[in-house]
């Protein structure tokens, strides 16, 4: 019974023992949360720091809670071996581990931070102002010779004077001015540059100890020169079309139009032209001695005034004809003119002849070569007739004239005149004079066919004819002879006299 009342004892003990053990560490562990308070309160106020409080609170539960339960439940057994069971391990490991690790956690993490934030608020201060300095422009980059610069200087000291140095490395050329600023160390003036050519220039502002303060330069461009540019030369086919090529279709003796362009730039502008067209070939006359200046038609701006000068007169087998052309102001007009081409235009040579321009003098220049070709070999070629009346028998030429029928009818031709601008093919000549006379032969390639007709044919290898026409008187009435087919005695229409066939 002694030995019973021993035993339970000694297990009451060993119990309490265990109790007291598991409760140990919590009572250690709450000074690291209370910061010098014991209290449950104190240990909840800590808790809003988000980095410590799950720390120190939730590692040690899951290690002590584990290993009561085992231990307390084999009490209850009489065993001898409860004593021995090392209840004192997790103390050590409980108490002294969370303790050591956490405190010096704290203090790094919230000291830099802090400190951080206070050093970039203090480098967020502006900058110092900038004071202006001194400068000195122009009013524009790039000047004519016959403008005038503008040169403006600021930000200098007020009420100073400056001198403002003006060069060029052209002619050496050196302006100096001298100036005062004013309240707002501002100065201005004006320079002309006089309509001399430099194509750069610098400017220097210095006080007056020579100290250089400021700087600029501008530049100088030449005055374009004037300008009159010939283009667009071409000529009117017989159809109508303007063309620069091959002009085509003409009969000979017909008229040709031309034209062209005349662009005035950089003005006031003068100058000559000269417009040059085929006059001899060496075979015959191509163009005849014939130039008309048409309208000058307006195309953009100002139209140029342009006048014949002189001509045509005859230069190398061309006539030359000069034009003035000038103008007041910028623009362009077109020039129209007139040539004919001669009666025998069609008989000349080969496919040279033209009308062309030629610059010739002032400040006239052409775009290209500016010829319009007007091939011989294309000219339509016409015919002439040319009726001549004899003198024999007493006849007088100028008592007599002709007339013309077939495809160009024409009349009033008085005897050796020279009728042309016949289109190829059969005609009929017929006289007309005094009476008492009758056609008597018709010489060349002409055929007698009546008293007063003759008929002939022009063709590309006969295209110009010459007859002449011998007359004689009718013979007188009463000779009781028919010697010719229109005797007035024949029949005796006159005198009742028979007249027999000789």
């Amino acid at each position: 019974m002694k030995h019973q009342t021993v035993r339970k004892i000694i297990s009451f003990i060993s119990s309490l023992s265990l109790v007291m053990q598991s409760f140990l560490p919590l009572a250690v562990a709450m000074p690291v949360y209370a910061e010098g308070d014991a209290t449950d309160s104190a240990i909840v106020e800590v808790t809003p720091t988000p980095e410590v409080t799950p720390e120190p609170t939730v590692e040690p539960t899951p290690e002590v809670t584990p290993e009561i339960t085992p231990v307390i439940t084999p009490t209850e057994e009489p065993t001898p071996e409860i004593t021995p069971e090392p209840t004192i391990e997790p103390s050590p490991e409980v108490t002294v581990a969370p303790i050591e690790t956490i405190t010096p956690e704290i203090t790094p993490e919230v000291t830099p931070e802090v400190l951080s934030t206070s050093t970039e608020t203090q480098n967020n201060s502006p900058p110092a102002e900038t004071p202006n300095q001194p400068t000195v422009t122009t009013d524009k980059a790039d000047y004519a010779p016959t403008d005038t610069v503008q040169v403006a200087g600021m930000f200098f000291l007020a009420n100073t004077p400056y001198t403002s140095t003006v060069t060029s490395e052209t002619d050496n050329y050196s302006n100096v001015e001298n100036v005062v600023t004013d309240e707002a160390g501002s100065f201005m003036y004006f320079l002309p540059l006089l309509g001399e050519y430099r194509p750069n220039y610098s400017v220097a502002v210095t006080d007056a100890s020579q100290n250089t303060i400021a700087t600029t330069t501008f530049t100088d461009t030449p005055t374009p020169s004037p300008k009159i540019t010939a283009k667009d030369h071409s000529g009117q086919k017989s159809n109508g079309d303007w063309s620069n090529g091959n002009i085509t279709t003409y009969r000979e003796g017909d008229t040709i139009n031309f034209r062209f362009n005349a662009k005035v730039d950089n003005t006031p502008a003068s100058g000559k032209i000269e417009v040059r067209f085929s006059e001899n070939d060496g075979t015959c006359t191509f163009f005849s001695n014939y130039f008309v200046l048409g309208s000058i038609e307006n195309i953009s701006g100002t139209t140029p005034i342009v006048t014949i000068d002189s001509g045509p007169v005859v230069s190398s087998g061309e006539w030359v004809v000069t034009l003035n052309i000038s103008g007041s102001a910028n623009g362009e007009g077109r020039i129209n003119y007139q040539l004919k081409l001669s009666d025998e235009a069609g008989k000349c040579n080969g496919s040279s002849q033209h009308s062309r321009l030629n610059p010739a003098g002032g400040a006239v220049e052409q775009s290209g070569q500016q010829n319009v070709p007007v091939p011989a070999n294309q000219v339509i070629v016409l015919g002439s007739i040319t009726p001549t009346k004899s003198t024999e028998n007493g006849a007088n030429p100028t008592d007599w004239t002709f007339s013309l029928s077939g495809a160009t009818p024409k009349a009033g031709i008085t005897s050796g005149t020279k009728s042309d601008g016949l289109t190829l093919g059969s005609y009929t000549i017929t006289e007309a004079g005094p009476a008492g006379w009758i056609l008597d032969s018709v010489t060349g390639p002409c055929v007698k066919t009546g008293d007063n007709t003759a008929t002939v044919t022009l063709s590309s290898s006969t295209p110009d004819v010459a007859c002449t026409f011998v007359n004689k008187p009718i013979a007188s009435c009463g000779d009781g002879v028919q010697n010719q087919a229109s005797e007035q005695c024949d029949n005796g229409s006159a005198n009742a006299t028979t007249c027999t066939a000789p």
